[in-house]
């Protein structure tokens, strides 16, 4: 039932996310090509592709958030200015999909309180859990995502110098990102069926996030650590204020 109401408002959202992703990559195509023709090769980009697993600082009791099925992996186009042969800057554009397992026992819903406008976020038992539903023996998932459109930037240090962005380096920096949509997805089996449920919202998630982030290998590979410093909600969920913070592997250079 809950699939059905939000049937057309996930078909919308999917239809856009997947247009502005394009168009968002297109340009940057676009405008490397013309840089690559028409500019000095230092300022031709690259595709950067993030790929991590999230972690709660703060995990509030009736979450049972776990890493190794809270994923995040961003799309960015990024551009290098170098100064001299051992610093440079490391700028760029895209989007950041961000997953967060919310355990086998509570999910999320969006919800207005007492009919104001004053929008919350309401952590319930999972749909079928209760004594009184029909049974509904595990949740193959049930996860929050998040889709932002961010802005990284970083400072490289080459301890070894580098010509084009080669070599060992050690960058530290931060982000910037802004909240683009937000759902809610159940995947379980009733009744030998396997069903999947999506809800969208705004879950009152924080808006904008921003936070440092630290780098350290080589151009074409290296590690991350991200920590973001804003709340992922707006308000406090179960007495705690969350953060996320991000540690994976990044692959530079398409």
């Amino acid at each position: 039932m809950i699939g059905f109401y939000f049937y057309a408002g996930f078909i919308f959202t999917n239809h856009f996310m997947k247009y502005l992703a394009a168009g968002v990559l297109l340009f940057f195509t676009f405008l490397s090509f013309t840089q690559e023709r028409f500019s000095q090769p230092d300022f031709s980009g690259e595709l950067m592709i993030d790929i991590g697993l999230n972690y709660l600082d703060a995990e509030p009791s009736t979450i049972d958030q776990s890493g190794w099925s809270s994923k995040s992996i961003g799309f960015y186009y990024t551009k290098r200015t170098q100064f001299g042969r051992k610093f440079a800057i490391n700028g760029g554009l895209g989007l950041g999909f961000e997953k967060l397992s919310l355990g086998d026992t509570t999910t999320l819903f969006s919800q207005f309180l007492n009919g104001s406008d004053v929008a919350s976020v309401a952590v319930a038992t999972l749909p079928g859990t209760g004594p009184d539903d029909d049974l509904i023996l595990s949740y193959e998932k049930n996860r929050l995502a998040i889709t932002y459109f961010e802005a990284p930037i970083d400072f490289r240090f080459y301890p070894k110098g580098t010509e084009g962005g080669e070599g060992l380096f050690l960058g530290v920096g931060g982000m910037l990102g802004l909240r683009l949509n937000a759902k809610v997805k159940w995947k379980y089996d009733r009744l030998d069926e396997t069903v999947v449920e999506k809800v969208s919202g705004g879950f009152n998630l924080s808006s904008v996030r921003y936070g440092f982030q630290a780098r350290f290998g080589f151009k074409g590979v290296h590690l991350f650590y991200k920590q973001y410093m804003s709340d992922l909600f707006k308000d406090e969920v179960n007495g705690v204020h969350p953060k996320m913070k991000t540690i994976g592997i990044n692959v530079t250079g398409f």
